[in-house]
């Protein structure tokens, strides 16, 4: 019965632990797309300034 019950508290301390392992791993995918995000507006931004400045250039 005894081991049972410590098989028992391996699984749910396993299961635990996978669940704060897939938050991390969440939350860092979470930042990693925001982080995508603003390089692809900064991106943007520059190729505009750069249209900007080659109009600027042909004046």
């Amino acid at each position: 019965m005894e081991q049972r019950l410590d098989c028992w508290w391996n699984a749910t301390a396993l299961m635990l632990l996978l669940q704060l392992l897939l938050y991390h791993v969440d939350a860092l995918r979470q930042k990693l797309e925001g982080k995508n995000q603003q390089m692809e507006q900064r991106d943007r931004r520059i190729k505009r300034l750069e249209g900007e400045l080659v109009n600027i250039k042909g004046s």
